[in-house]
């Protein structure tokens, strides 16, 4: 089992940067880039990749023009965000020619928006710089959330999500004998159900399909099993 683990994750991770993980209709916030109020909000088609997010104009899909695009190398942060009348948003911290922004996003439910949020961070979980704090709230002359007036300022509440530390942190070994026994001393099958899905990155991880049962073979680390 361990080394259909390693084939599954080496087969994923060798894919094409341009394959598209998931793309769908979500409403974006300005950024503050141009003259364009940042209270302004327009509807994009969302396209992601193993290599960056990129979201267009247009319905037509021969005619849609690129807007804009976040590399995944650049991500800082993906974490939810609370807007009053905005729900199921989320926000992506990132930098571009030495200036860090924040993109936020709102998308049609809740489930979606943790489809996005968990594939985004499996994406950029090895970046360097990963901020350790955000803020769960906006920014309108001092930070909503903590009442800072500085825009600057670390966020106010750990992030909600750990990342592996380091690129080259192994996975788990597979243990000599099943995790869990019954009570007459014989091994039982710890079974779980995946309730999102998730896209191998690296040799050694596990796509998981929405809905199937797993096996757990090790849990002995706090996050990953």
């Amino acid at each position: 089992m361990r080394d259909e683990r390693s084939s599954m994750g080496k087969m994923s991770f060798q894919g094409s940067q341009d394959e598209i993980l998931k793309h769908s209709w979500m409403t974006k916030r300005s950024q503050l880039k141009s003259r364009i109020s940042w209270t302004n909000y327009k509807e994009r088609w969302f396209c992601l990749t193993r290599g960056s997010l990129a979201y267009y104009d247009g319905d037509d899909e021969s005619k849609r023009k690129e807007k804009g695009r976040i590399f995944v190398r650049d991500i800082r942060l993906v974490e939810n965000v609370r807007i009053d009348d905005r729900p199921q948003s989320f926000q992506i911290k990132y930098s571009e020619s030495g200036q860090e922004y924040t993109l936020y996003i709102q998308t049609k439910s809740e489930t979606e928006r943790e489809e996005w949020v968990i594939l985004i961070r499996n994406l950029s979980r090895h970046n360097p710089g990963l901020s350790d704090t955000f803020h769960p709230e906006l920014w309108s002359g001092k930070w909503l959330c903590c009442g800072e007036p500085n825009k600057s300022v670390l966020g106010c509440q750990p992030i909600s999500w750990v990342p592996r530390p380091t690129k080259s942190d192994p996975a788990p070994p597979v243990p000599l004998t099943d995790p869990l026994t019954d009570l007459a001393g014989q091994p039982e099958r710890l079974v779980v159900v995946a309730v999102y899905p998730f896209t191998a990155i690296e040799p050694g991880d596990l796509s998981l399909v929405k809905g199937e049962q797993y096996i757990v073979l090790d849990y002995s680390q706090d996050h990953w099993w």
